[in-house]
């Protein structure tokens, strides 16, 4: 390590990557070009070279005052705090093949993609008058940043009026999108609606995901009936609300619709509970919204106001605990105390780590205990859930999931042996 300090301090210097942690940034064997820069100065989505048990070349998450959070794209885990001794140089190009490019340019040229594809799906919408409203994606970071993200957008998600879907999915299919299979057993076999479709379409190895969302369904991906946690109808009711809670904006050139401020703040903090609190990027930029929309005293009343009528205080009041912790301001701080007094059940922050990601099984484990914990429905109530279809059918599933795992390691152990 020292070696390579001393090298920096000359010249830029090219490094070997091993692993495939930053796929399809950084390739397996890729090389990347290095140069020294100063620890104070790195930003958020830098690539730095760092020295934990061995030297890793890893994103930066989040920057604190004295302390870096990195992790790789591909990996669960983030690298725990960096400081200065653990960091050693910055990644300035990247060579494969013969070719030499800065990381931005790389996000850039995809973004391009993305957008482009996504542009001629809004232009659709747009023109054949289908009610809609971007949720999250691309379209909505690029109107609040004014410029690309460091970073791969793989999903869009639309909200549209059930009674449309028919209209959306011929448009989506006409434009060469094929709806994904994967997860919607459960919600057939059972005749229950499903709450989203995932479309996706190939473009040079580029794979552009729109999720279509029928319902506003922050709870379980599979289905929205588990009444004894919430109800369905007030699901319903949230949906209809959204759809009518939406401002035309304009990005380069192309309009879509988004949700007014108040209605994106709240879907956005449910978006962060969907996924059990977790990958701190959600919060960036709920961050950015919130410190652009100059919330005042009404704007406030407003969110608790609503949070309380639909009983939703419980799912989005760590949302800004987390954001007051890693975002400090204001906003957070008068969210907080408006909305304390009606939260009736919660969480332990300390217990969240919101840098790391959970495994697909672990996370949808979670995801029911936490509902079921922070439902505000009767507590006498609440056990009735476990005699839903649904809930029913997601146990087993999970059940035959582990069972298989239990069977597979021990086929190979005795192979070992």
């Amino acid at each position: 390590m020292k070696k390579l300090i001393k090298l920096l301090e000359k010249n830029n210097i090219a490094f070997t990557t091993k692993g495939n942690s930053m796929f399809p940034l950084f390739a397996n064997n890729d090389k990347v070009i290095l140069k020294k820069y100063n620890f104070h100065k790195i930003k958020l989505n830098d690539f730095v070279l760092i020295k934990k048990h061995s030297l890793i070349i890893h994103r930066v998450i989040y920057r604190g005052k004295k302390f870096l959070i990195t992790k790789g794209d591909n990996n669960l885990k983030s690298d725990g705090k960096i400081y200065n001794k653990d960091y050693i140089a910055l990644v300035y190009k990247i060579e494969r093949k013969g070719h030499v490019f800065q990381p931005k340019l790389y996000y850039l040229s995809y973004s391009m993609i993305y957008y482009k594809e996504l542009s001629i799906f809004i232009h659709k919408l747009n023109k054949f008058n289908i009610n809609y409203v971007i949720l999250k994606g691309l379209p909505l970071y690029l109107y609040y940043n004014k410029t690309e993200p460091q970073f791969l957008y793989t999903d869009c998600d639309f909200l549209i009026a059930r009674n449309e879907y028919s209209k959306v999915k011929s448009i989506l299919e006409d434009l060469g999108f094929s709806p994904e299979t994967k997860g919607l057993f459960i919600t057939s076999f059972f005749n229950n609606e499903a709450t989203q479709v995932t479309f996706f379409k190939l473009i040079d190895k580029i794979t552009v995901r729109v999720d279509i969302h029928l319902s506003l369904s922050f709870l379980l991906s599979q289905s929205d009936h588990i009444d004894p946690l919430y109800s369905y109808k007030e699901i319903q009711k949230l949906t209809s609300e959204f759809l009518k809670q939406k401002i035309r904006v304009y990005y380069q050139d192309i309009n879509f619709f988004i949700l007014k401020r108040e209605f994106l703040i709240i879907y956005l903090a449910l978006h962060s509970f969907h996924h059990n609190y977790r990958n701190i990027r959600r919060l960036e930029l709920l961050n950015v919204i919130i410190r652009k929309t100059n919330l005042n005293k009404e704007n406030y009343k407003y969110l608790y106001s609503f949070l309380n009528q639909y009983k939703l205080i419980n799912f989005v009041y760590p949302v800004f605990i987390f954001l007051n912790k890693y975002y400090s301001n204001i906003h957070y701080r008068k969210i907080i105390k408006i909305l304390k007094s009606e939260v009736s059940s919660s969480i332990k922050i300390e217990q969240v780590n919101i840098f790391d990601e959970e495994k697909r099984l672990s996370a949808g484990i979670n995801r029911f205990i936490l509902i079921y914990k922070l439902s505000a429905r009767n507590k006498l109530i609440k056990p009735l859930v476990f005699l839903n279809p649904t809930i029913l059918s997601l146990v087993i599933s999970i059940l035959l999931k582990i069972l298989r795992k239990y069977l597979n390691l021990n086929f190979i152990h005795k192979n070992k042996v």
